[in-house]
């Protein structure tokens, strides 16, 4: 994202939906991101649904909260 709030990025996981992401990595250019077929957290803990997966931004993160 840049200054102002402008979308730079797009990334599809489809058929899969986000429910968390967090840029990292030793460039701070990874992002991170929580998947899952369903945003019902009862749902993906009774199944094992939810998994991690990464690729690399052009923009990383601005450092350390």
């Amino acid at each position: 994202m840049a200054e102002g709030g402008e979308i730079l990025e797009t990334v599809d996981v489809a058929p899969e939906l986000v429910f968390a992401v967090a840029l990292g990595g030793d460039d701070g250019k990874t992002l991170f991101m929580c998947v899952a077929p369903d945003w019902d957290e009862a749902n993906r803990k009774s199944e094992n649904l939810g998994r991690m997966i990464s690729t690399k931004v052009s923009v990383g993160h601005a450092g350390t909260p």
